[in-house]
Parts: C-alpha cells; sequence; structure tokens
C-alpha cells in the first residue's frame, strides 16, 4: 500500500448501491452518464465516511465527504464531493489501536538530524547511525479524559540503488497508542490534536500533516493495517529549529501538559488561530485587522486565565458589582415576571454588562506587562530601542485607545508605540498559554524568545 498515491479508481458503497468513482487529489467524481445518479445525492450535504474498492482490491474509506452543488446542485450533470482524507486497508475497514503521523512540522519539532552520531562524523570521519531506543522519546498524556501513549521518534529509510546520490532519508514520527481500539471515523480527531499543537509550537498556520499509518498493537509487535493521507490547503512550510519551540525546550511533563492544554481547546469551543501568521512573510509583516484580532486574542486568552482578577484582588470593586446585580435582581422579582420578558430586558442587559465587567483594556495590558516582565524583557527592550521610543511611554494606555477607536470604526494610524504592542500582545498569548500548561518561568521566557526576538 502507497499513501502517497492520491489517484484511484473503483467503487464505493452508499445506502445499499455500488457507484464507480474516480479519485484524484481530494476530490471524489462519481463516474456516470450526465445525471445518472443525481437523484440518489439530491439531499445529500454532508457524510462522516464513505467505504469503497480500489482498482487495485483496497479496501479505501473517504473520510468527512462534503458534496459539491448546495442548492444548485440538481442543475449540474455530475456528483462530485470532496474529501479531508482517506485511508487505504487491506482487507477491510478495521479497528487500530496506534496511528503514526508524518509531517515536516514535526521534523523541526523532532530533529531527524539527532539520528546521526556527530562524534563518530566528525572524529572518525564515520557515517554512524544511533540505534533506536537512543533517538525515541515516551511520554503520556490525557485529553478530554483518556490517556494517551506517545512516542516520538526518527525512522530511517537506506537506498542501495547504485544511481542514488543520497544513501537514506530520515525523517521524524509521532505515534499515539490508545487502550481502547478506535475506528477510521476517529481519526481525525487525533490529526487535529497533533495539527492544532505543531501550529502553536511553530508559530505557523501553514503546517500540514499529510500521512499517517494505523497499527494494532499486539504486546509489542506493531502490525500494519491501513495507511492514509490528509488534504491540506497550507503548503510552503518556512520554520526553521532556532525559531520554533521544539521537543529539547521542555520537559517530558512539560510536553505532556501543553499537548493537552492545546488539544482540548476545540472540544471547549474555545480554539483560536486568528493571532498566529500564515507564513514568514504574514509573521513580518501587518495591518489592523490583524492588529485588532491579535487584540481579541489577548483578550480572551486574558480572560481565561484571569477572568475575575478585579473582582478577586478588589474588594471594593466587588461588593459594589454585588451590590448592583442584588438591585437588578430585585427589580425583576418585583416585575412579576422572568427575566426573558421583555419587559425585563433593559435589566437584562444591565445584569449582563455587570455581570461581564471587571478589568478595563488597560488594567489588562498593564496587568500583563507586570505579570510576565521578566519574559519579555528582552523582546521589549528590543523593540523600545529599534522604534526609539523612551521607557517612559505608558503602552497600556496606548493599547486601549487603539484598541477603542479600532473597535468602533475608526479606522487611525498605527503608532510606533502600538506596533510595539502587536508584538507584545502576540508574546502575552503564548504566556498565557504557556502558564495555563504550567510551564515554568524560565521555560516561558525561552520560548518566547524563540518566537519573537527581532
Amino acid at each position: 500500500m502507497n499513501n502517497k498515491k492520491t489517484d484511484f479508481y473503483g467503487k464505493f458503497e452508499f445506502r445499499g448501491k455500488m457507484y464507480p468513482f474516480y479519485y484524484e487529489g481530494s476530490l471524489v467524481t462519481v463516474v456516470q452518464q450526465p445525471w445518472e445518479y443525481n437523484d440518489d445525492f439530491e439531499k445529500v450535504s454532508y457524510v462522516e465516511k464513505i467505504e469503497g474498492l480500489t482498482n487495485s482490491n483496497k479496501v479505501i474509506v473517504f473520510l468527512k465527504c462534503e458534496f459539491q452543488g448546495g442548492s444548485f446542485k440538481e442543475i449540474y450533470s455530475n456528483v462530485i464531493f470532496s474529501t479531508k482524507g482517506f485511508v487505504l486497508f487491506g482487507e477491510s475497514d478495521c479497528s487500530f489501536n496506534c496511528i503514526e503521523f508524518e509531517s515536516d512540522a514535526l521534523n523541526t519539532f523532532y530533529p531527524p538530524i539527532q539520528l546521526v552520531d556527530r562524534k563518530a562524523l566528525l572524529n572518525e570521519k564515520v557515517y554512524k547511525v544511533k540505534d533506536y531506543v537512543d533517538t525515541t522519546e515516551r511520554f503520556d498524556t490525557i485529553v478530554n479524559e483518556e490517556n494517551i501513549k506517545m512516542e516520538l521518534s526518527i525512522p530511517w529509510k537506506f537506498s542501495l540503488r547504485p544511481e542514488d546520490k543520497a544513501i537514506g532519508e530520515k525523517y521524524s514520527v509521532w505515534r499515539m497508542e490508545f487502550e481502547t481500539p478506535k475506528c477510521s471515523e476517529d481519526i481525525a480527531k487525533y490529526y487535529l490534536y497533533l495539527l492544532d499543537f505543531l501550529v502553536f509550537v511553530n508559530f505557523r498556520k501553514n503546517v500540514a500533516i499529510e500521512h499517517f499509518t494505523l497499527y494494532k498493537v499486539e504486546d509489542t509487535t506493531y502490525n500494519k493495517v491501513g495507511i492514509g493521507k490528509f488534504f491540506s490547503n497550507q503548503t510552503g512550510y518556512d520554520s526553521k529549529v532556532e525559531n520554533s519551540i521544539i521537543f529539547e525546550d521542555l520537559t517530558h511533563d512539560e510536553i505532556s501538559r501543553l499537548f493537552s492544554c492545546i488539544s482540548i481547546q476545540r472540544k471547549q469551543d474555545s480554539y483560536n488561530d486568528s493571532y498566529i501568521p500564515e507564513n514568514a512573510k504574514k509573521y513580518r509583516s501587518f495591518n489592523w485587522i490583524d492588529w485588532l484580532n491579535t487584540a481579541l486574542s489577548f483578550e480572551g486568552e486574558y480572560c481565561k486565565r484571569y477572568k475575575d482578577l478585579k473582582s478577586q484582588s478588589d474588594s471594593n470593586f466587588a461588593n459594589a458589582k454585588e451590590y448592583l446585580l442584588t438591585q437588578i435582581d430585585n427589580k425583576i422579582k418585583e416585575s412579576g415576571v422572568s427575566i426573558k420578558n421583555k419587559r425585563n430586558s433593559a435589566w437584562s442587559k444591565f445584569k449582563h454588562l455587570i455581570e461581564h465587567t471587571d478589568t478595563r483594556l488597560e488594567e489588562k495590558f498593564r496587568f500583563s506587562l507586570n505579570q510576565f516582565s521578566d519574559e519579555i524583557s528582552v523582546i521589549k527592550g528590543q523593540l523600545l530601542k529599534k522604534y526609539k521610543i523612551s521607557e517612559d511611554v505608558d503602552l497600556a494606555i496606548d493599547y486601549a485607545d487603539y484598541r477603542n477607536h479600532l473597535a468602533h470604526g475608526d479606522i487611525v494610524e498605527m503608532s510606533d508605540s502600538n506596533v510595539v504592542n502587536f508584538i507584545l500582545m502576540r508574546v502575552f498569548i503564548y504566556c498565557f498559554i504557556l502558564e495555563r500548561a504550567d510551564i515554568s518561568k524560565d521555560v516561558r521566557k525561552k520560548a518566547v524568545e524563540k518566537l519573537f526576538c527581532i
């Protein structure tokens, strides 16, 4: 089986009927006379998986199928659906308890170069490959109450063809081993766990995880049962080891906690990557839209970590807030109808406003400047020097002022201090997330300096 191949012929089964197909790239085209099978798919827009058989007699499972056409489907003479990926099985769509991923971004996080014995290369001028156990790392993590055993390793492919220039290829893989059997519908979930993590540690969206392999593990034997591929519109991966968070920057426990912290966000409906640039070019350039998106992300991460900070630290503020909420509740009771009744719409709006009132914009930013003063010291110093800004500048006030202008549609010119604030917001977001994962201050400082120092 070859998961590098992406074009297949065959037949798939849908609602008890077989249909011939041609699969190229991520698109499945039903082979038919014009409109021959259109009625069968008239009301179909999405199917979690569709199973078929290729012309080479391999079972193929199309993942997350979206049918094209929408309300205009009936005017098209063909039936086409896109897929997020596919799995090839040798015999049937069977369960697995281990999945292995490959990615260029993973090669950055866990560099394959460590497979080479540098001492032997430099001292003996001999090219030696280290033993598997010396280049394999393992740790456990818990994501959404599920324990997963993680393993990072570096396979090596040799070539003995006399005409080849290279003697082989080394690359990194990430394995997840599960306590219970999984099915093909589960693959996308674990794919997203790793994708979100690699996007975070690389501070780039142009991360793709294309190829994966499924295993059934029995004792210590890994039996391959399937291979597959995910399709992505992200291309041109351009991160480097020196500008990314990599495995050796963290302890096993820290990686475990950080992976869990990142991976649970989609289930909590709190995943947000709008502050992460697409690529290196976008990393270096930004506009007011990027600034506002990053500000909203900064405020969101602040609230995840310090939502009621002022109420907890200022008793007068907390008492005043409680008093106002009590008075509103009394007025609603006096009305004799529920808070959802339109007669209480004004009280309801004021209650919502007060419940969500805690820290002002400039207070959020000033708190972050103080909370992470050690982590940002080098970066902030570089930025102030580059833009010739005094150390006495009140960045918090500048942040709140510009943020309010943009939020009300007043697109004013971005000052140098708010260029600095844009970079610092990115740093703060990372500090909040790393702090939430209980990553030590020293490690946070090293991580953000690798990502954001100029």
